[in-house]
């Protein structure tokens, strides 16, 4: 099976946090160096590659060389990524929606807002601290728990891909914090992007992952 997208953005974003660790400031990218690190040989993706990078720009990064060939990427292409403050920029990517234009057909469907999926996750949460005895302290944006080791945060769930969730909840962490708990949705894909972290990373950082499930059921995982 060839390498797709999510697998890129799962490089980009490993390279960003290794970055981070060593209090650099920013990570510069390039694509053919990428490509060979996570393509295997012969593995036609440079499209993909490509593609992964700049779909994980924020506002404030910049493409510093940008060289298309005929089927409109490069090799060459090398991107500046800011990685400070990165929960706090919008991503400068555009999806671009398939199928009919909006109106065309189905105009009595109804769309299940995210933020109505983003509630249901953080209540789950807040029902399982409950159901567990944990006292919490709620504010906009985290849980602040306050134990006999110190202060836990735990992110609220926001709905964004579980690397930019990972790392917007990261950077939350500073010293007043003993441990973090990262809040994901029970799926494989999600699963699969905790166990790609690395063991040192979360023993240095006292990280646990809480994984809801469809039916509200919520697990504290720490490998």
């Amino acid at each position: 099976m060839g390498i797709k997208v999510k697998d890129y953005i799962l490089e980009i974003n490993r390279q960003k946090q290794e970055m981070l660790e060593k209090n650099e400031s920013y990570l510069i990218l390039k694509a053919g160096e990428l490509h060979a690190k996570c393509g295997t040989k012969g593995s036609p993706t440079l499209i993909q590659c490509c593609s992964a990078m700049k779909q994980c720009m924020l506002e404030g990064d910049q493409i510093i060389y940008d060289r298309e060939n005929k089927s409109g990427v490069s090799a060459a292409l090398t991107i500046k990524y800011n990685i400070l403050d990165m929960s706090k920029r919008q991503s400068l990517h555009t999806v671009r929606k398939r199928g009919r234009p909006v109106g065309s057909k189905n105009r009595n469907k109804i769309d299940v807002p995210s933020n109505g999926i983003t509630n249901e996750i953080n209540l789950s949460v807040e029902n399982w601290m409950r159901k567990e005895k944990i006292k919490y302290e709620e504010l906009d944006n985290k849980y602040l728990i306050k134990d006999p080791y110190g202060l836990w945060i735990i992110p609220k769930y926001n709905n964004e891909s579980a690397s930019e969730r990972f790392l917007s909840s990261i950077n939350m962490i500073d010293e007043n914090f003993y441990k973090c708990s990262i809040i994901f949705k029970s799926t494989k894909d999600e699963h699969d992007f905790w166990k790609s972290i690395s063991e040192e990373v979360i023993e240095r950082l006292n990280l646990t992952a809480l994984f809801v499930a469809k039916d509200g059921f919520v697990s504290q995982m720490v490998y």
